[in-house]
């Protein structure tokens, strides 16, 4: 079985290494006050995530922002959430890359600010974080995954998705341009 998810991902990277040759997004930081579009992409399997980023959500557009919401459930079947346009594994190649045009349109929609929710290697959820064409995108600190995001924020693995987006939105409310 290790094998076969280091091949998975061997093609995933020479995918990601392939397209983003091609993306030039304009990437420049950013902070919460002068950003007016966020995205928001998290794991929507794992129990409590939905309420997580819909509550982040919710907080930023009380703010006045305009937010998308796109979480991955690791699953066959199909749920829709109010709010959150949800992908699954019939969205996704056997390697990993999403293929549904919701997802090709979320990655190329041009955000202020991509939240990545990743608490954990979820391929999916990195695809969309390598191609976004947001100016910033924010996200956990992995050591092989540094090119994918701006800005990171040091978690540990037991952290929840409420905690880490909590760190991302002071770590924007902090920076002073």
């Amino acid at each position: 079985m290790e094998l076969l998810e280091k091949i998975k991902d061997s093609f995933f990277m020479s995918v990601i290494e392939q397209r983003s040759s091609d993306l030039k997004p304009n990437r420049a930081l950013t902070n919460l006050s002068t950003a007016k579009t966020f995205g928001i992409i998290y794991n929507s399997t794992e129990s409590g995530n939905d309420i997580a980023a819909t509550k982040i959500a919710e907080w930023l557009r009380n703010k006045g922002k305009e937010v998308s919401v796109i979480g991955y459930m690791n699953d066959k079947k199909i749920s829709s959430k109010e709010d959150v346009e949800i992908f699954n594994v019939y969205d996704v190649n056997w390697y990993g890359v999403p293929k549904s045009d919701k997802t090709k349109s979320f990655c190329n929609q041009e955000f202020d600010v991509l939240l990545c929710g990743i608490t954990e290697a979820n391929r999916p959820l990195e695809y969309i974080a390598y191609m976004s064409k947001a100016k910033c995108r924010v996200g956990p600190y992995l050591p092989k995954k540094v090119e994918a995001f701006e800005l990171m924020v040091q978690v540990d693995k037991s952290v929840h998705l409420k905690a880490m987006l909590e760190k991302m939105i002071v770590l924007l409310n902090q920076i002073k341009l």
